[in-house]
């Protein structure tokens, strides 16, 4: 594209920022909209693939990534009474690299760092409607803004605008289940190199290493529980929390007891959300606005930032908005489904609550797990 764009983006999550930075860098305007004021983030650890920190080095922020996170170099899965369901090394699998476990919070304050239009987001500000042909915007006081030659919708899982702009979706329903996620002082780096899993029947806890948020801080390993809904208000209680964790996982004993720390464990729930389409008009939708799955697969962070970068690539390429968003939904849409399709298939054996389900992970699922179409699925998305 030969000219420079006036563009807005809602949402400054991790698919804002990355749009915001490679579409500035490509020379277009950018007027940067977030209901949260200030525009940071907090949350609980994430694990990035080795797909995904490629694509932090365009964004010039591996580096600094790299030196606050914790390699992870294993993915392992077993049942409290010691049978394997899982287990394989990076290396041996995706050629001799490894994953970066990274707290939430750090991920996005280093992708802000290098987004020279931090200091101009137009914080606290909900976007509640979009006109994707005149390419409009309107706030919660009534505000309109615009016209905008391209709006990118990066609001979200829960997003506002979804529903406004696409009419019909592929799929677009609660999950039935949630967990408790937080993260935990781990001075002796108990979590090792590791992202470790621990089964009993329907429950499961998983354990990383996430780093420090800062140089010279403690570092941390990132927890996640899944319960259902309908225990989420139980599980507020202190003593609840402590015991269900060491009971999956017995080694967590010496952070939750010895320590004496409050266990600040939040619950967190998902949507499982496909788009048929996910541009109308001059609106691109991007991040998990569009594709929101399950966290089984990790690979939220990792789409986000693909999805920065394609929609970039695809205004490069063609002078009109309309060929170019339609090029990105060509580029996008197989890769997004591919991940979709890996998330249904996994989630009900590892965050389920039926019975039957976990019995066949048990018995059946581990010799698959273990097998070269079970390699060749992770060198297909994460590598």
């Amino acid at each position: 594209m030969s000219r420079a764009l006036n563009i807005a983006i809602v949402g400054y999550g991790i698919a804002g920022i990355a749009a915001a930075i490679n579409l500035r860098r490509a020379g277009h305007g950018i007027r940067h909209f977030e209901r949260n004021d200030p525009p940071i983030a907090s949350g609980a650890g994430m694990l990035l693939h080795p797909a995904a920190m490629r694509e932090l080095e365009p964004l010039g922020v591996l580096p600094a990534a790299v030196e606050r996170g914790a390699p992870i170099r294993r993915i392992c899965a077993q049942t409290i009474h010691g049978r394997s369901l899982m287990d394989f090394r990076y290396g041996d699998v995706l050629d001799g690299q490894f994953a970066l476990g990274i707290q939430r919070g750090t991920l996005h304050r280093l992708l802000a760092s290098v987004d020279p239009g931090r200091d101009q987001v137009i914080a606290g500000r909900r976007i509640v409607s979009v006109e994707p042909d005149t390419g409009y915007l309107c706030d919660e006081e009534h505000v309109r803004h615009g016209p905008f030659d391209l709006i990118v919708v990066a609001d979200g899982t829960y997003s506002q605008l979804r529903g406004q702009l696409i009419a019909s979706t592929r799929h677009a329903r609660e999950a039935d289940s949630a967990a408790l996620v937080g993260l935990l002082d781990d001075p002796r780096q108990l979590a090792g190199d590791r992202l470790a899993q621990h089964f009993d029947g329907t429950r499961h806890l998983s354990i990383w290493p996430a780093g420090c948020a800062f140089i010279g801080d403690s570092p941390r390993c990132s927890i996640a529980i899944n319960i259902s809904l309908s225990e989420a208000e139980a599980f507020r209680d202190e003593h609840r929390r402590r015991e269900l964790m060491t009971q999956l996982c017995p080694k967590l004993r010496e952070l939750v007891h010895d320590g004496g720390e409050d266990i600040s464990l939040r619950t967190f729930t998902y949507r499982d959300v496909e788009l048929d389409q996910s541009c109308v008009g001059r609106v691109a939708i991007i991040g998990d606005a569009a594709h929101s799955m399950s966290p089984q697969l990790g690979t939220g962070a990792q789409l986000a930032m693909e999805d920065a970068a394609a929609l970039t690539g695809a205004l490069n390429q063609h002078a009109d908005v309309c060929d170019a968003l339609r090029a990105f939904m060509r580029t996008r849409t197989p890769q997004v489904r591919r991940h979709h399709l890996a998330s249904r298939w996994l989630t009900p054996l590892f965050q389920s609550d039926n019975e039957a389900m976990a019995f066949l992970r048990d018995r059946v699922f581990a010799s698959t797990l273990s097998s070269l179409s079970a390699r060749h699925l992770a060198r297909t998305l994460f590598s």
